[in-house]
């Protein structure tokens, strides 16, 4: 891949005195770009499946707290789903 750029150069007075094209090899520059825009999308589905799977094992707790609170515990069991209710309120 090729860039160029056109400049004007003058002479001592501020006269026009020459037109140059000017030309450098940007392959390296754009394969650059191109390895960092890949880089960036790679994390972008990283973090998407990162939050996929920390919310699964969430709904699974919640749903098995609900199933708690619609049960009748015993006296000794209601300390615990007492703390369990108020934690997935948090969740």
């Amino acid at each position: 891949m090729v860039a160029s750029h056109w400049e004007l150069h003058r002479d001592e007075q501020g006269n026009s005195a020459a037109i140059l094209e000017v030309s450098s090899d940007a392959t390296e520059l754009h394969n650059a770009r191109e390895a960092l825009l890949e880089s960036d999308r790679r994390k972008d589905k990283f973090l998407a499946m990162l939050a996929h799977e920390l919310r699964n094992p969430m709904v699974a707790i919640r749903n098995a707290v609900e199933l708690l609170r619609r049960v009748s515990l015993p006296e000794a069991g209601r300390a615990g789903q007492e703390t369990l209710l108020t934690a997935k309120a948090s969740i």
